[in-house]
């Protein structure tokens, strides 16, 4: 059974999405949510057939993921080693 009106919605929330994610200025936030409508896209994507946008926003969404990773374990290493101090006294 095909919506083609329920896809143009799920790919105009997905451009919403990416649209507002620019507007952030967090660059972690901006990949989280970015993310989020590339999952859209990809999605839709796959729903209306079109390859190209498949998969240029699985490349843009692993990139993400990568940086994210990235940024994780930053946040990991940091809190572990300020765990790791001993008070002074």
């Amino acid at each position: 059974m095909e919506s083609p009106l329920a896809y143009d919605i799920l790919g105009y929330c997905s451009t919403a999405i990416i649209a507002y994610s620019l507007m952030l200025r967090s660059m972690t936030k901006l990949r989280v949510v970015n993310a989020l409508g590339c999952i859209g896209y990809i999605t839709y994507g796959i729903l209306v057939d079109t390859f190209p946008v498949v998969v240029l926003n699985t490349v843009i969404f692993l990139t993400h993921l990568f940086y994210l990773r990235g940024h994780v374990a930053s946040l990991m290493n940091r809190t572990f080693a300020s765990s790791q101090r001993t008070p002074s006294s």
